[in-house]
């Protein structure tokens, strides 16, 4: 589902779906807070880098659901927002 065969894109994705691992493991071994936050903190800017980078990419080749893509980054990245607010509380 991740991979698109755009190696730089599969590249991101892997580094996304690592980052999201560390905030689960930090979570399941009850780490400080902090930490957790930290990785929330990690995970939110590496998928605000690759959002540009897949949007750009995507309208540059006129991907017919662009459109919808790029509104499922604008869900995604609201809950990743909520997910920091409620973290730091």
């Amino acid at each position: 589902m991740l991979e698109t065969g755009i190696a730089a894109i599969d590249s991101e994705h892997k580094r996304l779906v690592g980052l999201a691992n560390l905030i689960i493991n930090s979570e399941k071994k009850q780490r400080e807070r902090m930490h957790t936050d930290n990785f929330i903190t990690m995970l939110l800017s590496a998928v605000k880098q690759h959002i540009g980078h897949e949007e750009e990419l995507m309208i540059r080749i006129g991907y017919r659901k662009a459109d919808d893509h790029i509104a499922a980054h604008s869900v995604l990245l609201d809950d990743l927002l909520k997910s920091k607010l409620h973290n730091s509380r």
